[in-house]
């Protein structure tokens, strides 16, 4: 509880500096710190929403897209799956915009809620994109967690033969 306690006090001196990338940047942390600490709740979505209320005058950025993401996680937790959805999406357009790496865990997100929506052509075709670019960035993580995702919808849908191969795939890389 001290160290949200620091991170408030950080967040609202940024505020009186005018420092908004800054004071972005600490209410993810506070929305982060509260979502691992205490799980899916009203202070993360509070700390995640302002982030993306303070990033989003300055468009198309890294850090929008990455908060859109982690706002999604947010949503994603409470079963909101379409408020998810919609923050998934916007960051997915974000990074058609912009270089960084936020994109193959934006899919990857959106790929599980049209999982969970019982999408699974939508699924495997976020999947696939994510895999993409995870692999583009090397992010190895990133692909393992990703081609798992992708055999569990392969094995929803009862193609059990590309389930394998992506499950495979999955444990060489974890292993």
């Amino acid at each position: 509880e001290e160290a949200f306690e620091c991170l408030k006090l950080a967040l609202s001196i940024r505020r009186e500096l005018g420092d908004t990338n800054g004071e972005a940047q600490t209410a993810i942390g506070l929305a982060t710190g509260y979502l691992y600490v205490h799980g899916p709740g009203e202070d993360a979505l509070r700390y995640m929403q302002l982030a993306v209320d303070l990033l989003r005058p300055a468009g198309a950025t890294s850090m929008h897209a990455a908060a859109l993401n982690n706002l999604g996680e947010v949503y994603f937790g409470l079963g909101n799956l379409t408020a998810a959805e919609e923050c998934y999406v916007e960051a997915r357009d974000i990074c058609s915009q912009v270089e960084g790496h936020v994109e193959g865990h934006v899919l990857h997100n959106l790929g599980r809620v049209y999982q969970l929506q019982h999408r699974p052509g939508e699924a495997v075709a976020s999947y696939v994109d994510a895999l993409r670019k995870h692999r583009a960035s090397g992010a190895l993580f990133g692909e393992a967690m990703t081609l798992k995702h992708l055999g569990e919808t392969y094995a929803e849908t009862r193609d059990f033969e590309s389930a394998r191969t992506s499950l495979v795939a999955a444990l060489r890389i974890f292993e």
